[in-house]
């Protein structure tokens, strides 16, 4: 579906829909200050359920859409972590910070890279 948008007229007022990395959004919050801020623009997605018999949260975290590796220029990423272990909710929202930090790294690298890669825009 990403890549599907990635290609449409409206590629652009679809993205901008999105969340984007500590600008505004859930993704506000993060990255404010490091060299992927304004180039992630990303959904993100969590369930967490409890798991009564060991006492704690089962995490589930997904971040998916698209990062700015040069000028006009995005790749598709999605990241997902299944069952995670969590003991609270503050656990919780640590390995939601770790996915936005993953994203941030993997913007940052592919901007390095000169930003070439199949299905860009």
């Amino acid at each position: 579906m990403l890549r599907y948008w990635l290609k449409q007229p409206q590629a652009k007022a679809f993205r901008e829909m999105l969340p984007v990395m500590g600008v505004d959004g859930s993704l506000a919050d993060n990255c404010k200050d490091c060299p992927a801020k304004g180039k992630v623009f990303a959904k993100v997605g969590t369930t967490s359920l409890p798991d009564y018999v060991n006492v704690r949260l089962v995490d589930n975290e997904s971040l998916g859409g698209y990062m700015e590796v040069k000028p006009g220029r995005f790749h598709v990423f999605y990241l997902m972590v299944n069952g995670a272990s969590a003991k609270n909710v503050d656990d919780v929202l640590k390995i939601y910070n770790d996915v936005n930090d993953i994203s941030a790294i993997l913007q940052e690298d592919a901007s390095n890279q000169g930003g070439a890669s199949q299905g860009d825009q």
